[in-house]
């Protein structure tokens, strides 16, 4: 596909360029306004197109009428299967198997999605403070647009997708809910605040109530066996097929999955943001068993991924084990926050993570599918589980996380 760069008009008096490569941005007025976040940086943002050629993408940077840009965005474009197949079986279940056969006839789907497959959280858009938050979003909603008419010529896409929101921005979302779009509530991200009194494990740890840290202190003892090391990218080079294979044992364990990231992609990452992104090993006798990938934030570290050799997870408290070295780690790096994601709560909510909710939109470009689509997403509901409670009371209320996660 050749790259492009396309200049757009939009209303009132913004325009609007779209890119398929980070190449093709301008790089000073795209780092002008994602300025720390790392999830909108060139760096970031090229080590994905380097290391997953299964989707495209797309970035939009949009100027005011004095060609001062006010507003970057990064789309992803899927080729997906699983999801559509499933979608089908539920319509078929309410409305029929003649007409939604008629509607989808293919079990392919083409998704164009606002956001990123691999992180939790608002990384698909960031704007200038000159321009307010709703008009923000008419100006991404006006970007989605033109995104998805640029794909008509090729494969068009069926499903558009806003990922993910936090409720608190509805009131902004007026521009997606008069273009149907369809809210859907989905799992919460599990964030742990780290107050600045807590100066390494043994403070977390004393925080707790004494059942929770007998359970943290058992993890500890009983992965003790492990030997724990940070890699450098060409240690990783070195064992990428070990990653991969550690990385796939997790993902298929998934009820489903739109996309996941490779050992090349972590590679990359590595190589270009070695500060930034942590990779640590796990080996036993040294033979890698296990690893977690998580990204320093300027504020908060994002626990974002792991591989296990699920032989020996509960022997050695390994996932578990991992858990406690994001908290070292955060600790060590002087954060504030650990965002552990929408997996294991009730495991994650005993290190002390509190639930942040979070939203989707969606909308189907067939307008019945999608009046139909309305119907299932209002039936999605998140999981639930029970949140443990493990800090002593008095220092509990201080572990409401803030609803806004900027």
């Amino acid at each position: 596909m050749n790259l492009i760069k396309i200049l757009h008009h939009c209303e009132p008096a913004h325009k609007l360029n779209i890119s398929d490569s980070i190449d093709l941005v301008n790089h000073k007025d795209w780092t002008s306004l994602v300025k720390d976040s790392l999830f909108l940086s060139y760096d970031y943002l090229k080590s994905l197109e380097l290391g997953l050629d299964s989707m495209e993408y797309r970035y939009v940077l949009i100027y005011d009428a004095e060609l001062n840009p006010v507003m970057a965005a990064y789309f992803q474009i899927i080729d997906i299967e699983e999801v559509d197949q499933y979608y089908k079986d539920y319509l078929m279940r309410y409305v029929g198997e003649s007409v939604v056969n008629g509607l989808l006839p293919s079990t392919n789907l083409r998704m164009v999605m606002c956001g990123n497959l691999f992180v939790c959280g608002e990384n698909g858009f960031i704007a200038s403070e000159t321009i307010d938050e709703k008009e923000g979003m008419e100006l991404l909603s006006e970007g989605f647009k033109r995104i998805a008419k640029s794909l008509d010529n090729e494969e068009k896409a069926s499903i558009m997708l806003v990922k993910e929101l936090y409720p608190e921005n509805d009131p902004n979302m007026d521009a997606f809910k008069k273009d149907n779009f369809h809210p859907l509530q989905i799992d919460c991200n599990m964030v742990l605040n780290l107050p600045p009194e807590w100066d390494n494990l043994d403070d977390y740890l004393h925080s707790m109530t004494s059942k929770f840290r007998t359970k943290a202190k058992s993890v500890l003892q009983r992965s003790a066996a492990l030997e724990i090391r940070s890699l450098s990218d060409e240690e990783m080079q070195e064992a990428i097929e070990e990653i991969d294979a550690l990385h796939f044992e997790v993902v298929n364990r998934a009820e489903f999955s739109l996309g996941t990231l490779n050992a090349a992609t972590f590679v990359e990452l590595k190589r270009r943001m070695p500060l930034s992104f942590e990779f640590v090993a796990y080996y036993l006798k040294g033979e890698m068993i296990g690893f977690s990938a998580s990204f320093v934030c300027k504020e908060f570290l994002d626990a974002a991924h792991v591989g296990i050799n699920y032989k020996f997870n509960t022997e050695l408290a390994l996932y578990q084990r991992m858990l406690y070295d994001f908290v070292q780690l955060a600790l060590d790096r002087k954060l504030e926050q650990i965002r552990f994601g929408r997996t294991a709560e009730q495991l994650k909510s005993s290190l002390g993570a509190l639930p942040v909710n979070m939203r989707l939109y969606i909308k189907h470009r067939n307008s019945m599918v999608n009046h139909l689509m309305k119907r299932f997403v209002e039936k999605v509901k998140p999981s639930t589980f029970e949140l443990r409670r493990p800090f002593k009371k008095a220092e509990a209320d201080q572990w409401i996380p803030s609803p806004k996660l900027s």
